[in-house]
């Protein structure tokens, strides 16, 4: 097995779910992966490859919120929880600590 697993719930600041938010997975190797979270506010890509990617979500009426530096390690999931601002989706919230 040479793959972990990025999953994760998007919620906004009042805790409210948000679905329909697109998560855009990108590594350095410029491999790229996108999912669309669900009417619960969670996403999941299954087969991700080792490494360190940006995560990047992005939903409308929000802050785009970009998490650099996160970890992928193999066989094991890679949780990466969003809460969304209330913005244009120009601006942006950056992230520096990854998922574990």
């Amino acid at each position: 097995q040479t793959t972990g697993s990025v999953a994760g719930t998007v919620m906004d600041a009042n805790g409210a779910l948000v679905p329909n938010a697109t998560v855009t997975i990108k590594g350095q190797g410029g491999q790229e992966f996108t999912a669309t979270t669900s009417e619960t506010g969670t996403y999941r890509v299954p087969a991700v490859g080792a490494g360190l990617y940006t995560i990047t979500i992005t939903s409308s009426g929000f802050k785009k919120a970009v998490f650099s530096n996160v970890k992928v390690d193999v066989g094991t999931p890679t949780t990466v929880d969003a809460t969304l601002e209330v913005g244009s989706v120009d601006q942006v919230v950056e992230v520096t600590t990854g998922g574990e």
